[in-house]
């Protein structure tokens, strides 16, 4: 938790201390600072996820994830506010390191905030293996649990069909002459659409399931694609911004509350690394390939192949995921645990 947050300082003191060096020097400061807080990030993700499956209750963790995204994104809103002053008030690389300073400073009240929780005392749930027959195993724990392996191949279809997300605003400026002030506008309408609506699919997820939000998230997302198909002119892309807003803060609220679901209280942190890295390749490949696509077929080919992923995401989400929150506990359990020494 530390080392995710000390780089930021890091890339302050070397903007602030040091703001001749060379490019290549201040490059290499900020590209390995970011690799070492992303490392960190990674490595503590299935702790961080096991505690909190451990403090909060499993029919308040919808609002949970909902209302930090909303606050969240409030709080974007106001850093955005605080970056623009700065970079405003005071050049280049003194501004940068400001903010990274100030990026720190807020991570360590985190931390600080964090450091106040309490764990409840639990036995361990599993036997330790050594980590070389951990990672041996790991194969073995999606061969028997084919529950988990069609969610995870759910879930990559829907990120395939979000391959054309981050275009939209460059299909607006080719299609429409799309002005800057104009694209800030519609930035602005997807963070109250963030800030209003998470917390709301928080509660929905917490009364009827994660699996029904990623449901409904996949719709989101294949109702954005449908409007941009047919947009017309710029306002069409309010709508379209929307409801691609409503379904990439649904599903990081499904994801991460159905993800502390899966394979039983002994097996929930191989589940969560496991979902963690099976998903980080599409997400990784997604946009590069949409980007491609765009420049070979065109954007309203690129909509149309992203809408086709989408059902095929929907429809596998719908008809062959079994809700892990509606599974027998013996069937969850019927998984064997593995744990790290």
């Amino acid at each position: 938790s530390t080392m995710e947050r000390l780089p930021y300082l890091f890339i302050a003191l070397s903007c602030l201390l040091w703001p001749d060096a060379p490019k290549a020097v201040s490059f290499a400061i900020l590209a390995a600072s970011l690799a070492l807080a992303t490392l960190a990030g990674g490595y503590i993700g299935p702790a961080w996820n096991h505690m909190l499956a451990k403090v909060i209750p499993l029919e308040r963790r919808g609002f949970f994830f909902g209302l930090s995204t909303a606050i969240g994104g409030l709080l974007g809103i106001a850093g955005a506010a605080i970056s623009r002053h700065f970079l405003g008030r005071y050049a280049f690389p003194t501004s940068f390191g400001i903010l990274f300073l100030l990026c720190f400073i807020t991570q360590v009240l985190s931390w600080t905030v964090l450091a106040q929780n309490r764990e409840p005392a639990r036995k361990p749930e599993s036997e330790a293996l050594p980590a070389r027959e951990y990672w041996r195993q790991l194969p073995g724990v999606l061969r028997r649990d084919p529950n988990f392996c069609r969610y995870l191949v759910a879930r990559a279809l829907i990120v395939f069909g979000g391959m054309a997300t981050a275009l939209y605003i460059v299909y607006g400026r080719r299609s429409f002459g799309l002005s800057d002030s104009f694209a800030g506008n519609l930035t602005m309408a997807a963070l109250i659409t963030q800030t209003a609506l998470t917390p709301l699919l928080g509660v929905l997820a917490d009364r009827h399931g994660n699996k029904l939000l990623s449901e409904l998230s996949t719709l989101f997302g294949a109702g954005a694609l449908l409007l941009v198909i047919a947009a017309s002119g710029t306002l069409w892309l309010y709508p379209v911004f929307v409801l691609m807003s409503a379904a990439s803060s649904s599903m990081y609220v499904a994801s991460q509350g159905i993800a502390l679901e899966f394979g039983g209280k002994g097996n929930l942190p191989t589940y969560v690394a496991l979902a963690n890295t099976m998903i980080a390749l599409p997400v990784l490949f997604a946009p590069i390939i949409g980007g491609w696509l765009a420049d070979t077929i065109g954007f309203q080919s690129l909509f149309i192949v992203a809408l086709v992923f989408s059902i095929l995401g929907w429809i596998m989400m719908r008809w062959n995921v079994r809700d892990p929150r509606h599974l027998t506990h013996e069937a969850i359990e019927a998984v064997p645990a593995t744990a790290t020494e």
